[in-house]
């Protein structure tokens, strides 16, 4: 099978053309080829060849003829007759190319009207590696102790300092204010809010992989509707050709086509958050399509024909509808769920209530490093998960003429709308560990003086955000 691009389909297409006018003409008699003109038997005079509007051409039927003579040709008009010698002749005008050519040209056209300019499936690789590449900054995985591993290590080691330092849960240190820090920004809460985020980015990185699933497998749909369109149309062919879509089946391997190198870690450490990167998966279809081209004359064909690139646009459409209805589904858990299980602290400042510390055992420099190196390091792979999402949200490689499929973008705007609820809510989560990295940092420095002043300056923390306000609500 040839592969697609425009110039190759229009090569098909044009045989498409020419085997439907051959086949068409044949049925009245005629034989010859649409480059060549065409002859009738008994007659003067041949359908000229099909390079443009023609004009009127005069033939002319011997009306004595002793052998079978072909029929009068498609939208011949009769004139009168002439004698030559003992010989008459029936006289016909005919202006092929507009009785004969243009209704198959237009008609040709209308079926492949937009088909040559479907989305590039190349296109999509730039936003499916940009989210993985956001999954992976934000997926953690658990080891034991307390242990958090990353693809960055830079973020591994810091995750591993909070927990041991910052932690009351390690027995390395205890306090109000640490007990106060951990449970609005602890390592545990962290991790919560990062895998119920990642699996946002997961989803929309499914998606985009199903967009371009689509569009590669139509492209191979097309080119084959379009040479079976060909082959059943050549007169020396079997006059029916049979085509499974491809499209139907888009989703199948789709995990497989968005590859994060967290992907399975997302889907095992779910228990760390909230399990619903299954609900957003699009749903693989296991069964054929197959459409037939059949038929006995060029319009039984042509008719089949044009029936198999409706079903195979109403595939496409009904694949685009999968991908919008999980996008959807995607925009529910975000909106139906409470805003804590996606974003650090979605209210205005810390609650005040925590665990008393039975005794004050903390190392007030370490602390202070900590919150002003470690946490914010922590803080850049929430920016960093942002920052490749938003990196290729543009409409353009989702564009197709003529509204193949669904509309003229597909479900691009349900995918950008889950990208801007994911960019609100990691720029959110970034922007308030880093001032509470800064506050926990101010608050060790005073550890010995008041441990209680140190825990009330953490709980009178407030969201300042730049993306996602300390009002951050789902959309």
């Amino acid at each position: 099978m040839t592969a697609y691009s425009s110039s190759a389909l229009g090569d098909l297409m044009d045989d498409v053309l020419d085997n439907a006018v051959r086949r068409y003409v044949s049925e009245f008699g005629w034989y010859g080829s649409a480059d060549e003109g065409f002859r009738g038997n008994n007659w003067d005079g041949e359908l000229p060849p099909n390079f443009g509007p023609t004009g009127m051409v005069t033939l002319k039927l011997n009306a004595i003829a002793q052998s079978a003579s072909s029929d009068v040709p498609p939208g011949a008009q009769y004139v009168g007759q002439e004698t030559r010698g003992s010989v008459v002749y029936h006289v016909y005008e005919v202006d092929a190319y507009e009785s004969i050519y243009s209704p198959w040209v237009d008609r040709l056209h209308q079926v492949f009207d937009g088909w040559r300019s479907l989305p590039d499936p190349a296109d999509f690789d730039a936003p499916i590696a940009a989210l993985e590449d956001a999954v992976d900054a934000i997926t953690p995985q658990s080891q034991r102790e307390g242990g958090y591993t990353f693809v960055d290590v830079e973020v591994s080691t810091a995750m591993g300092l909070i927990y041991k330092w910052a932690s009351p849960q390690s027995d390395q240190a205890s306090s109000d204010l640490l007990y106060a820090f951990d449970g609005g920004y602890g390592v545990d809460r962290i991790t919560g809010v990062m895998v119920n985020q990642a699996q946002v980015a997961a989803g929309a990185g499914l998606a985009v992989a199903g967009e371009k699933q689509v569009w590669k497998k139509a492209r191979t749909d097309i080119m084959a509707i379009a040479q079976a369109g060909a082959d059943s149309l050549d007169i020396g062919g079997g006059g029916s050709g049979s085509i499974d879509l491809g499209v139907v089946k888009a989703f199948v391997d789709l995990v497989g086509v968005f590859v994060p190198a967290q992907f399975d870690v997302l889907v095992d450490a779910a228990s760390e958050g909230l399990a619903f990167l299954d609900e957003v998966t699009p749903e693989p279809k296991t069964g054929n399509k197959t459409l037939t081209l059949s038929g006995g004359t060029a319009e039984e064909i042509f008719a089949s024909l044009e029936d198999a690139v409706k079903e195979l646009e109403q595939a496409i459409y009904d694949e685009e509808n999968e991908l919008q209805t999980k996008l959807q589904a995607l925009q529910g858990i975000l909106g139906d769920n409470d805003p804590v299980n996606f974003h650090l602290h979605p209210g205005a400042g810390m609650a005040e209530t925590f665990v008393d510390a039975a005794e004050i055992r903390i190392n007030s420099r370490t602390i202070q490093s900590i919150g002003n190196h470690d946490v914010p390091i922590v803080a850049k792979a929430f920016l960093r998960a942002a920052e490749f999402a938003a990196s290729h949200t543009g409409s353009g490689i989702w564009s197709r003429d003529h509204s193949i499929g669904m509309g003229s973008y597909g479900p691009h705007a349900s995918w950008l709308a889950a990208l801007e609820q994911l960019d609100a809510i990691t720029t959110g989560s970034a922007k308030e560990l880093i001032d509470a990295g800064r506050t926990l940092a101010v608050a060790a420095g005073w550890i010995e003086d008041a441990d209680d002043q140190a825990a009330a300056d953490m709980g009178g923390l407030a969201d300042e955000l730049a993306r996602g306000q300390d009002h951050w609500t789902p959309a």
